[in-house]
C-alpha cells in the first residue's frame, strides 16, 4: 500500500482489518457514506434544522475519526460546535467539509482502486 497523506494510515488499517479486500471495502463504505453525510448537512442547512445539523455533523465526525481523516474530523467537530449559527457561517463550514471530504475520497479511491461515486 502506498503511503497515505490525508488518511491516518495506522488508524484506517486498525479499523478496517488486515487484508487488502477489507481495506478496499472500508474505503468504498467511507466514500458512499461521505456523500450521504454531505447531502444531509446541505439539507439540514437549507431546512435551518439545528438538531439535524448537529446530529449529522456528530455522526460524520465519528466516521471521519474511525477512518483516520483527521482534517475532516476537525471540520465536522467545528460544524457540530456551530449548530446554532447562521446559514452563512454554516455554508463556510460546509465548504470546508466538502473540501476535506473530496480530498479523503480522492486518496482512498486512488490507493484502494474504489469507485469514485
Amino acid at each position: 500500500m502506498q503511503k497515505l497523506q490525508i488518511i491516518n494510515e495506522e488508524r484506517f488499517c486498525d479499523y478496517s482489518g488486515n487484508t487488502p479486500e477489507s481495506h478496499r471495502a472500508m474505503a468504498q463504505l467511507f466514500i458512499e457514506q461521505a456523500h450521504v453525510y454531505v447531502q444531509d448537512l446541505c439539507f439540514a442547512m437549507d431546512e435551518n434544522s439545528q438538531d439535524l445539523w448537529h446530529d449529522v455533523a456528530h455522526k460524520y465526525k465519528g466516521m471521519a475519526a474511525f477512518a483516520g481523516a483527521d482534517a475532516l474530523y476537525k471540520a465536522c467537530q467545528h460544524a457540530q460546535d456551530i449548530s446554532a449559527t447562521s446559514k452563512i457561517n454554516k455554508q463556510k463550514v460546509l465548504n470546508s467539509i466538502e473540501k476535506e471530504t473530496n480530498r479523503a475520497i480522492q486518496e482512498l479511491s486512488d490507493i484502494f482502486q474504489t469507485e469514485h461515486i
